[in-house]
């Protein structure tokens, strides 16, 4: 039966799920980029000419200039799922946060920018998460930058690989929330 709303074949994996969810994300990007462009096209919004009459002379409310971020972190992960979970649970900290979908373009960013953290997944395409971390921690200008292991692969062998590699710390996924705060707590000290 066809319901219009995305399936995710059972047994249900959280895998599949991320998924599911990465498909029906990029969607919705496609769509908002095309009334975007629909919008410039016909001329950008000012905010005030679709508002009703009694609201066109009420002022404006008072802007919160937010502080400047104190701490960097990067997340690296090919799942546009978990780059967004990643933002929702580090955004009210106001980290400075970059994203990277692989680890060709973590390295590049970690040699042009100063991180205090990169949260690195290890299955990604291209070069692995193990291989990233062993060239971020050999690197003079980036050892001191702690590396925090994002897998699904939760094995006493896969954990010691990350060990091996350099990283600071490893966390299964799906991560608990608990687990990543403390986490962050332990790597970010202005958290």
């Amino acid at each position: 039966v066809s319901t219009g709303w995305p399936l995710v074949e059972k047994p249900i994996h959280w895998m599949r799920l991320f998924e599911q969810l990465d498909i029906v994300m990029q969607a919705a990007l496609r769509e908002r980029s095309k009334r975007q462009s629909q919008s410039s096209n016909e001329g950008k919004w000012d905010g005030r000419t679709y508002r009703r009459s009694v609201d066109k002379d009420v002022p404006a409310e008072p802007v919160f200039i937010e502080p400047n971020a104190t701490e960097t972190v990067l997340v690296v992960d090919d799942s546009a799922t978990v780059r967004a979970f990643m933002r929702a649970k580090l955004a009210p900290f106001r980290f400075d946060v970059d994203f990277a979908e692989d680890g060709e373009t973590a390295i590049d960013m970690a040699q042009a920018k100063t991180y205090t953290c990169i949260f690195l997944d290890i299955l990604m395409p291209g070069m692995d998460g193990y291989q990233v971390c062993k060239l971020i921690k050999s690197s003079s200008s980036t050892k001191n930058t702690a590396v925090v292991m994002l897998s699904s692969k939760s094995s006493t062998f896969d954990k010691f690989r990350g060990n091996w590699s350099g990283c600071d710390a490893y966390l299964a996924k799906p991560v608990g929330e608990d687990e990543l705060l403390a986490t962050i707590a332990k790597f970010l000290p202005s958290s």
